[in-house]
Protein backbone atom coordinates (compact mmCIF):
# COMPACT_ATOMS: atom_id res chain seq x y z
CA UNK A 1 0.00 0.00 0.00
CA UNK A 2 3.03 2.28 0.04
CA UNK A 3 3.33 5.00 -2.55
CA UNK A 4 6.28 5.11 -4.91
CA UNK A 5 6.59 8.52 -6.60
CA UNK A 6 7.48 8.38 -10.28
CA UNK A 7 8.99 10.98 -12.54
CA UNK A 8 6.70 12.50 -15.16
CA UNK A 9 6.96 11.13 -18.66
CA UNK A 10 5.05 11.24 -21.93
CA UNK A 11 1.41 10.17 -22.01
CA UNK A 12 0.70 6.58 -21.08
CA UNK A 13 -1.99 4.38 -19.56
CA UNK A 14 -1.94 2.07 -16.57
CA UNK A 15 -2.27 -1.70 -16.97
CA UNK A 16 -5.95 -1.76 -16.06
CA UNK A 17 -6.90 0.90 -18.60
CA UNK A 18 -4.93 -0.95 -21.26
CA UNK A 19 -6.03 -4.51 -20.49
CA UNK A 20 -9.71 -3.58 -20.32
CA UNK A 21 -9.57 -1.94 -23.75
CA UNK A 22 -10.43 1.57 -22.59
CA UNK A 23 -8.28 3.55 -25.10
CA UNK A 24 -10.23 2.07 -28.04
CA UNK A 25 -13.39 3.65 -26.62
CA UNK A 26 -11.93 7.17 -26.64
CA UNK A 27 -12.56 7.51 -30.38
CA UNK A 28 -16.28 7.55 -29.60
CA UNK A 29 -16.50 9.05 -26.13
CA UNK A 30 -14.30 10.45 -23.36
CA UNK A 31 -16.86 11.40 -20.76
CA UNK A 32 -17.92 14.78 -22.12
CA UNK A 33 -20.78 16.32 -20.17
CA UNK A 34 -20.50 13.94 -17.22
CA UNK A 35 -19.83 15.24 -13.70
CA UNK A 36 -18.26 13.10 -10.98
CA UNK A 37 -18.06 14.00 -7.29
CA UNK A 38 -14.99 12.57 -5.57
CA UNK A 39 -15.59 12.26 -1.81
CA UNK A 40 -12.14 11.61 -0.40
CA UNK A 41 -9.09 13.37 1.09
CA UNK A 42 -9.54 16.17 -1.43
CA UNK A 43 -7.64 16.56 -4.70
CA UNK A 44 -4.26 18.27 -4.98
CA UNK A 45 -3.47 20.65 -7.84
CA UNK A 46 -1.91 18.55 -10.62
CA UNK A 47 -1.08 19.39 -14.23
CA UNK A 48 -2.90 16.26 -15.44
CA UNK A 49 -6.09 17.42 -13.69
CA UNK A 50 -6.05 21.06 -14.80
CA UNK A 51 -9.54 22.09 -15.95
CA UNK A 52 -10.79 18.60 -15.05
CA UNK A 53 -11.45 19.48 -11.40
CA UNK A 54 -13.88 22.39 -11.49
CA UNK A 55 -14.85 22.73 -7.83
CA UNK A 56 -13.10 22.29 -4.48
CA UNK A 57 -15.09 22.01 -1.24
CA UNK A 58 -13.92 21.16 2.25
CA UNK A 59 -16.32 19.33 4.59
CA UNK A 60 -13.63 18.57 7.20
CA UNK A 61 -12.13 20.55 10.07
CA UNK A 62 -8.84 20.74 8.16
CA UNK A 63 -7.77 24.20 7.13
CA UNK A 64 -6.40 22.97 3.80
CA UNK A 65 -8.86 22.86 0.91
CA UNK A 66 -6.63 20.49 -1.07
CA UNK A 67 -5.41 16.93 -0.64
CA UNK A 68 -2.38 16.59 1.65
CA UNK A 69 -2.46 12.77 1.76
CA UNK A 70 -2.39 11.74 -1.91
CA UNK A 71 -5.27 9.29 -1.77
CA UNK A 72 -7.96 11.51 -3.29
CA UNK A 73 -5.60 12.76 -5.97
CA UNK A 74 -4.83 9.17 -6.95
CA UNK A 75 -8.55 8.39 -7.17
CA UNK A 76 -9.20 11.48 -9.29
CA UNK A 77 -6.44 10.61 -11.75
CA UNK A 78 -7.84 7.14 -12.28
CA UNK A 79 -11.19 8.64 -13.20
CA UNK A 80 -10.15 11.50 -15.40
CA UNK A 81 -6.49 12.53 -15.71
CA UNK A 82 -6.33 14.12 -19.16
CA UNK A 83 -2.61 13.55 -19.80
CA UNK A 84 0.62 12.31 -18.19
CA UNK A 85 2.01 8.96 -17.01
CA UNK A 86 -1.40 7.41 -16.48
CA UNK A 87 -4.27 8.91 -18.45
CA UNK A 88 -7.65 8.53 -16.76
CA UNK A 89 -10.54 6.45 -18.05
CA UNK A 90 -12.79 9.41 -18.86
CA UNK A 91 -10.40 12.33 -19.50
CA UNK A 92 -13.12 14.81 -20.46
CA UNK A 93 -15.28 14.49 -17.35
CA UNK A 94 -15.65 17.34 -14.89
CA UNK A 95 -14.87 16.51 -11.27
CA UNK A 96 -15.89 18.06 -7.98
CA UNK A 97 -13.38 17.62 -5.16
CA UNK A 98 -15.41 17.15 -1.98
CA UNK A 99 -12.96 16.73 0.88
CA UNK A 100 -14.49 14.56 3.60
CA UNK A 101 -11.31 12.94 5.00
CA UNK A 102 -8.67 15.03 6.74
CA UNK A 103 -4.88 14.85 6.78
CA UNK A 104 -5.15 11.82 9.10
CA UNK A 105 -7.19 10.00 6.47
CA UNK A 106 -10.16 9.95 8.84
CA UNK A 107 -13.52 11.68 8.67
CA UNK A 108 -17.04 11.68 10.06
CA UNK A 109 -20.20 10.12 8.66
CA UNK A 110 -21.90 13.51 9.03
CA UNK A 111 -19.31 15.13 6.76
CA UNK A 112 -19.71 12.39 4.16
CA UNK A 113 -23.51 12.66 4.30
CA UNK A 114 -23.31 16.44 3.87
CA UNK A 115 -21.06 16.02 0.85
CA UNK A 116 -23.39 13.42 -0.68
CA UNK A 117 -26.27 15.86 -0.31
CA UNK A 118 -24.21 18.66 -1.85
CA UNK A 119 -23.22 16.49 -4.83
CA UNK A 120 -26.87 15.57 -5.32
CA UNK A 121 -28.05 19.18 -5.11
CA UNK A 122 -25.59 20.43 -7.74
CA UNK A 123 -26.57 17.65 -10.14
CA UNK A 124 -23.53 15.39 -10.21
CA UNK A 125 -24.09 12.24 -12.27
CA UNK A 126 -21.77 9.97 -10.28
CA UNK A 127 -20.49 9.97 -6.70
CA UNK A 128 -17.27 8.04 -6.01
CA UNK A 129 -16.42 7.12 -2.42
CA UNK A 130 -13.19 5.25 -1.68
CA UNK A 131 -13.82 5.21 2.06
CA UNK A 132 -15.58 2.98 4.53
CA UNK A 133 -16.56 1.90 8.01
CA UNK A 134 -17.56 -1.43 9.55
CA UNK A 135 -20.71 0.16 10.96
CA UNK A 136 -23.70 1.57 9.06
CA UNK A 137 -24.86 5.13 9.69
CA UNK A 138 -28.53 6.05 9.24
CA UNK A 139 -27.86 9.69 8.36
CA UNK A 140 -25.41 8.74 5.61
CA UNK A 141 -27.70 5.99 4.37
CA UNK A 142 -30.57 8.44 3.99
CA UNK A 143 -28.38 10.85 2.02
CA UNK A 144 -27.38 8.00 -0.31
CA UNK A 145 -31.02 6.90 -0.67
CA UNK A 146 -31.97 10.44 -1.67
CA UNK A 147 -29.13 10.60 -4.19
CA UNK A 148 -30.15 7.23 -5.62
CA UNK A 149 -33.78 8.34 -5.89
CA UNK A 150 -32.66 11.34 -7.95
CA UNK A 151 -30.71 9.16 -10.37
CA UNK A 152 -27.21 9.71 -9.01
CA UNK A 153 -24.99 6.63 -9.37
CA UNK A 154 -23.09 6.00 -6.11
CA UNK A 155 -19.88 3.95 -6.45
CA UNK A 156 -18.10 2.74 -3.30
CA UNK A 157 -14.95 0.81 -2.47
CA UNK A 158 -15.79 -2.49 -0.74
CA UNK A 159 -12.94 -2.37 1.80
CA UNK A 160 -9.45 -3.77 2.25
CA UNK A 161 -9.65 -6.09 5.26
CA UNK A 162 -10.45 -9.26 3.30
CA UNK A 163 -13.67 -9.64 5.28
CA UNK A 164 -17.21 -8.34 5.02
CA UNK A 165 -18.07 -5.45 2.73
CA UNK A 166 -17.75 -2.10 4.50
CA UNK A 167 -20.32 0.70 4.62
CA UNK A 168 -21.41 2.66 2.63
CA UNK A 169 -20.58 0.03 -0.03
CA UNK A 170 -22.82 -2.49 1.76
CA UNK A 171 -25.89 -0.30 1.30
CA UNK A 172 -28.06 -1.67 -1.51
CA UNK A 173 -28.31 1.75 -3.20
CA UNK A 174 -24.59 1.74 -4.03
CA UNK A 175 -22.34 -0.10 -6.47
CA UNK A 176 -19.90 -1.99 -4.21
CA UNK A 177 -16.57 -2.55 -5.94
CA UNK A 178 -14.06 -5.29 -5.15
CA UNK A 179 -10.49 -5.46 -6.48
CA UNK A 180 -8.75 -7.84 -8.87
CA UNK A 181 -5.09 -8.11 -9.90
CA UNK A 182 -3.43 -8.30 -13.32
CA UNK A 183 -4.36 -11.96 -13.69
CA UNK A 184 -8.02 -11.25 -12.95
CA UNK A 185 -7.89 -12.93 -9.55
CA UNK A 186 -9.53 -11.41 -6.50
CA UNK A 187 -6.96 -9.46 -4.49
CA UNK A 188 -6.32 -11.04 -1.10
CA UNK A 189 -7.06 -7.77 0.69
CA UNK A 190 -10.40 -7.15 -1.08
CA UNK A 191 -13.53 -7.34 1.05
CA UNK A 192 -16.02 -9.84 -0.29
CA UNK A 193 -19.65 -10.84 0.04
CA UNK A 194 -23.02 -10.83 -1.70
CA UNK A 195 -23.07 -7.02 -1.72
CA UNK A 196 -20.26 -6.85 -4.29
CA UNK A 197 -21.66 -5.71 -7.63
CA UNK A 198 -18.48 -5.70 -9.70
CA UNK A 199 -14.71 -6.01 -9.39
CA UNK A 200 -12.09 -3.86 -11.11
CA UNK A 201 -8.30 -3.42 -11.24
CA UNK A 202 -7.02 -2.61 -7.74
CA UNK A 203 -3.47 -3.98 -7.54
CA UNK A 204 -0.39 -1.88 -8.35
CA UNK A 205 -2.36 0.99 -9.87
CA UNK A 206 -0.39 4.02 -11.06
CA UNK A 207 -2.09 7.41 -10.92
CA UNK A 208 -1.63 11.07 -10.03
CA UNK A 209 -0.14 12.04 -6.65
CA UNK A 210 0.96 15.08 -4.69
CA UNK A 211 3.38 17.67 -6.10
CA UNK A 212 2.54 16.87 -9.74
CA UNK A 213 3.86 13.36 -9.12
CA UNK A 214 2.67 9.80 -9.64
CA UNK A 215 2.40 6.82 -7.33
CA UNK A 216 1.63 3.11 -7.59
CA UNK A 217 -0.63 1.78 -4.83
CA UNK A 218 -3.21 -0.98 -4.26
CA UNK A 219 -6.67 -1.21 -2.75
CA UNK A 220 -10.38 -1.29 -3.48
CA UNK A 221 -9.94 2.49 -3.28
CA UNK A 222 -8.28 2.19 -6.68
CA UNK A 223 -10.95 -0.15 -8.07
CA UNK A 224 -13.91 2.11 -7.26
CA UNK A 225 -12.72 5.06 -9.39
CA UNK A 226 -12.02 2.63 -12.24
CA UNK A 227 -15.73 1.73 -12.20
CA UNK A 228 -16.75 5.39 -11.82
CA UNK A 229 -14.64 6.22 -14.88
CA UNK A 230 -16.14 3.39 -16.93
CA UNK A 231 -19.65 4.56 -15.98
CA UNK A 232 -18.72 8.07 -17.08
CA UNK A 233 -17.88 6.62 -20.51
Amino acid sequence: MNAHPLAAKSDGVDWGVSSYGIPALWKQWQGEGVTVAVLDTGIAPHYALDEVVVDYRNFTSDGDLYDSVGHGTHVAGTIGAKTGNAKGIAPKVKMHSLKVLGHSGMGSNDAVAEAVRYATEIGCDIICMSLGSSRPDDHLHQAIKDAHDKGVVVVCAAGNDGGAVNYPAAFKETIAVGAVDKSGQVCEFSSRGKEIVVAAPGADITSTWLNNGYATISGTSMAAPFVAGVLAL
